[in-house]
Parts: structure tokens; sequence; C-alpha cells
């Protein structure tokens, strides 16, 4: 609901120089400076917080963010109240066609029932032609799967849809289904406390959890098999 992802965002810390250099760092950022040219117009689809709006400012970019939480933009737009947020539902947004050179989405057509196919036409619409889509969805792996069955227990108890998980050839081909060139795909590096152990993941007291999280992130980031999110770069015709 709008409502879980404010909470879920209420305690972000805004953007800082840590941050920043964190963001340069990423393959994400790699993947923006290297498709998007500097002073483009990009959209952050489903921005949460907008940290990474407003380090894309910062890094050159004509940036603003929508994301479908009410209470969420608010708590954006007194954090950076200089950049424009927009209230809406990413399968029907209020831009014109072709109003943006890029778009970046990071872990949200994944949460549609129906599958992202709305969510992805819509960011065609109003891409240019030329401009460029990169997104992440949570990846398909079996480690995956075994700790959003114990975190989320989805044995045990009825749940609310959440999530699809994705491989990277389903990513590509559902992207691929709704008219975008495929420019690059793969796996983001970075791992996750809650693939090697959910159990400690769900238990740990949350000074701890971070601490090993962070552990967990510098030494199994490389391997393939502990990698989280999966990311697909793609251009409209």
């Amino acid at each position: 609901t709008p409502e879980m992802w404010a909470k879920n965002f209420a305690g972000a810390t805004p953007l800082n120089a840590r941050k920043v250099r964190q963001f340069r760092r990423t393959k994400e950022f790699e993947l923006i400076s290297r498709e998007i040219a500097a002073g483009g117009r990009i959209l952050d689809a489903g921005c949460g917080a907008g940290d990474w709006v407003a380090f894309l400012e910062k890094a050159g970019y004509r940036s603003e963010g929508c994301d479908y939480s009410a209470e969420l933009l608010e708590h954006t737009r007194r954090t950076y109240p200089h950049i424009t947020w927009t209230q809406t539902d990413i399968r029907s947004m209020p831009y014109v066609d072709a109003t943006f050179d890029g778009i970046i989405s990071w872990g949200v057509i994944e949460h549609d029932e129906h599958g992202p196919g709305a969510a992805l036409r819509e960011f065609r619409r109003v891409l240019k032609s030329g401009g460029t889509a990169v997104l992440t969805v949570p990846r398909d792996s079996m480690q995956h799967r075994a700790a959003s069955d114990y975190l989320y227990n989805l044995k045990t108890k009825p749940c609310a849809f959440f999530q699809y998980l994705f491989t990277p050839d389903e990513l590509r081909d559902v992207v691929k289904a709704e008219g975008f060139e495929i420019v690059e795909y793969g796996t983001l590096p970075g791992a996750e406390l809650a693939l090697v152990s959910p159990r400690f993941a769900g238990h740990a007291p949350p000074a701890l959890a971070r601490v090993a999280n962070a552990f967990v992130a510098r030494l199994l980031s490389r391997f393939e098999r502990y990698r989280v999110m999966t990311y697909c770069v793609a251009r409209k015709p």
C-alpha cells in the first residue's frame, strides 16, 4: 500500500556526501552516464525517498521523480523542495508523449500482480525516440525464493501479492515484448544477508543486522548466486 512504502522510507537519510560517493560507484550510475547524455531529462519512476533524483541533479541531469504514495512525496518535497515531484501510478502517468530522455526505475515494476507490461508500455510512451530506460527487479534464484518463503511466511499464512522475481533472460524478454530494443542486461553486484541467512536476518537486532549485511555485501557480492537484483537497459526505437 502507499502507506506501507511511506513507512518503509520514513527513516531514510537524505542525500549526503557519503551517499553521493556510493551512488557514483554503482553499476546503475555507470549505465545511466553511459547511455543518457548529461543534461538529459530523467524520470525516476517509483522514486521512493528521492535520493537518486537528487543525486542525478548533482550529476548534471534534469531529474524529477514520481511515486504513488502521497505521504512519501510529502516527505520528499520537504527534503528536496527545489525538485519536481509528481504523485501518480506509473501505469498511467500525466506526462505527454516523448517527454523524457531517460527513465530509471529501481525495484518497482515487479509489484504489479498483472505483470510489468502496463508500466513498460507507459515508460515507452513518455520516452523520446532513442530514449533509454534503465530498470532493476529482484532476481529469481533458489536463494531468493527460500528467503522470501521464510521472511514473508508464504507457506504458513495467506499473504497479499508482493512481487515477482525475474531471471535476467525473463526481464529481457518482457521488456523486449513491449517494443524496446535491448542494450544490455544482467545481474547487479550486491549480496544481502537475507539471501545468505534469512533466519538471522529476520530475528537479529537491527544494529547487528546492519553490520552483518555490510559484511555479507563486501564478502559475497562477486558471487552470482547471492546477487539480489537483475537489470535491463533498453532503448525506445
